[in-house]
């Protein structure tokens, strides 16, 4: 295996067990997919963020894939493939996901290829938008 899930310091407090799915679950987490590029030397070929929606109609968690990025250099080598495994691997272990969803600009017709290959399809929803018209911040330019 070569990325380290649920790495890092936990633990728990009393008084808090009826709030894990109302603000005290974490916002989401980061899977990034090394290869070995020389003896001992690794560096990150791609990437991607899982955030988290609850659904009411379904009674689970959706997993949002964001910010996935594959290197130039390693694109057509299923590194997006394998990150998409780890995170249905994980998703099975959680026994509260429901689904996996993503956005993929309506122009990038590969990726559109690679999401279905994989089993994804497009979904009954038509995304909405509004930019944030953002105040500036004193002393910026």
């Amino acid at each position: 295996m070569d990325h380290h899930f649920g790495a890092g310091a936990s633990g728990r407090v009393d008084g808090y067990e009826d709030k894990y799915y109302f603000g005290r679950r974490p916002c989401g987490f980061y899977i990034p997919r090394f290869r070995n590029v020389a003896e001992d030397k690794r560096r990150v070929v791609g990437c991607l963020l899982i955030t988290f929606e609850w659904s009411d109609w379904r009674n689970g968690w959706f997993w949002w894939i964001q910010s996935v990025y594959v290197r130039p250099e390693a694109r057509g080598k299923s590194i997006y493939s394998k990150l998409y495994g780890f995170v249905k691997e994980r998703a099975a272990l959680a026994s509260d996901v429901c689904g996996f969803r993503l956005y993929v600009d309506k122009e990038n017709e590969h990726a559109q290829r690679v999401y279905e290959k994989l089993g994804m399809e497009l979904s009954n929803y038509l995304p909405y938008e509004e930019m944030a018209q953002l105040k500036e911040k004193a002393g910026s330019q």
